[in-house]
């Protein structure tokens, strides 16, 4: 190799930034190969950095206009130039959801800056590198729009969509006799899951909005001359909290914070309403607006 990589000190460090691109013209260059230009226009060789010298490649564009196969990333974009990176979500074309970072040398996010000059300017940079390079960005979609040739699309019969029948079918089935109402949500798809953190047939529900909580309601018969409860397990999304609350004729008995993503396993006591109908309602809350998926686990009557 030709850079003379044993002048440099045993357990040095360097805080030079990097990024995966840039290891394909580096292996070029410490192998005293030509570097070709049109297989890695994204990457600088970080050879200086190597050899302890100054060394600056200048921003990292990511882009990634779509949603992940999980169902829980967002488009977004971001730009990163020097110790200050900005995301951008990109649900929206002209979405104005901009997170400024400053970061530390350890590249561990420290502190939230609300430098809006330099927002701004990092915003220009993104924007125009995307133009540069054409990016291409999400669209809407409509009534008459189609997948892309050869993209993998989910056949409705397996995806809850708010608005659809497909939710409803699925409480019947996971819990009979219990109806739902109000849920939607940004994309989690509610429904019937097949597995769930060590558990099987798990349903999956999500609030209709901030204010607006998904309900799971049905009207029983509680029996006379015994004791009877509720008993269900719950779980939460390990990106966000959300709030569950119980109610019984209209009256709240029962509110709870899901913050584990472990299951919780809770029994509601009917046994004063014994001999009477009641109408009980299992509620799913934001507790923000983020990730706010509630996971249930048989939902059952027990004497």
């Amino acid at each position: 190799m030709c850079i003379g990589l044993a002048r440099l000190n045993p357990n040095s460090t360097s805080h030079a930034i990097v990024t995966g691109t840039d290891y394909y013209p580096t292996l070029l260059e410490m192998l005293d190969l030509p570097a070709l230009p049109d297989q890695h226009i994204d990457g600088r060789s970080f050879v200086p950095a190597l050899a302890a010298e100054d060394y600056d490649r200048g921003p990292i564009y990511w882009h990634f206009p779509h949603y992940s196969n999980h169902g829980f990333q967002s488009p977004n974009g971001a730009i990163r130039s020097g110790r200050l990176q900005i995301d951008r979500i990109l649900r929206k074309r002209n979405s104005s959801a901009l997170r400024l970072w400053k970061m530390t040398l350890a590249s561990k996010t420290t502190s939230q800056s609300h430098n809006q000059t330099i927002a701004k300017k990092l915003k220009k940079m993104l924007h125009d590198w995307r133009d540069e390079v054409d990016a291409k960005m999400p669209y809407p979609k409509t009534a008459t729009s189609k997948p892309a040739p050869g993209a993998r699309v989910a056949r409705p019969s397996k995806v809850a969509k708010p608005g659809s029948d497909n939710l409803a079918a699925d409480v019947a089935k996971f819990a009979p006799g219990w109806k739902v109402r109000n849920w939607g949500g940004p994309g989690m798809k509610p429904g019937l899951r097949k597995e769930w953190q060590g558990r099987s047939n798990v349903l999956l529900t999500h609030p209709l909005s901030k204010d607006v909580p998904c309900v799971l309601s049905r009207s029983l018969d509680v029996p006379a001359g015994k004791k009877t409860a509720v008993q269900f397990a719950v779980n939460n999304h390990p990106k966000g909290n959300w709030t569950l609350a119980v109610r019984i004729n209209g009256d709240e008995v029962l509110k709870k914070s899901i913050e584990d993503s472990s299951w919780q396993k809770l029994r509601i006591d009917l046994t004063k309403h014994a001999g009477k109908t009641i109408m009980i309602e299992l509620e799913n809350r934001a507790s923000d607006w983020s990730f706010e998926a509630a996971y249930w686990s048989r939902i059952e009557l027990v004497k």
